[in-house]
């Protein structure tokens, strides 16, 4: 917290605003990075607790991912350990929810901006697309019913433009910053 701080520092004497800018960007990038780890954590933690199988962990530009085998037995095993990383991303976003309730300035605006991204992220990645936790999860569910895997991709991807439609329709995102700013 310790950028946080200095930003506070920054933002009461007067600063100027591109260093506000600055300040803000790289705390949110840390912030996401910590998000992400989170996230992460939260499905090897959870697959390792299972003694689901974890074959490596990785982070490359784009994505950070942990590889896993699923049991072919289980169902439930597979579903929590998908689940333990949004889980994992809201209870990061409680955190940091916490620690804002005892901030004021530019930090309390990085810090609304970052629980703001964390809720979002941790619900959004529930989506079913294939590439989401939430593509993961429905495609699971699909197996025994569509053995087709390029079938199961279909379907996945058609419930998650129906899913993305939804979220812009009832604009989840301005609703979440209405509830943290007000």
């Amino acid at each position: 917290m310790g950028l946080l701080k200095a930003a506070d520092c920054r933002h009461n004497k007067h600063s100027s605003s591109t260093t506000s800018i600055v300040v803000v960007g790289l705390s949110g990038a840390v912030l996401q990075a910590i998000s992400t780890i989170a996230h992460e954590s939260g499905h090897y933690f959870a697959s390792r607790l299972l003694g689901i199988k974890v074959n490596g962990v990785g982070v490359d530009f784009l994505r950070a991912y942990v590889s896993v085998e699923f049991p072919e037995n289980s169902k439930a095993k597979p579903a929590i350990g998908i689940l333990a990383g949004p889980a994992a991303s809201l209870a990061f976003a409680g955190v940091l929810f916490a620690a804002r309730q005892n901030s004021s300035g530019l930090t309390q605006t990085i810090l609304t901006n970052e629980i703001e991204v964390g809720i979002c992220s941790g619900l959004y990645n529930l989506i079913p697309t294939p590439i989401s936790d939430g593509g993961r999860l429905l495609e699971l569910a699909l197996q025994k019913h569509i053995p087709d895997h390029t079938l199961r991709i279909k379907v996945v991807t058609g419930c998650g433009i129906a899913a993305h439609l939804a979220w812009n329709k009832f604009n989840v995102n301005r609703q979440i910053r209405q509830i943290l700013t007000s």
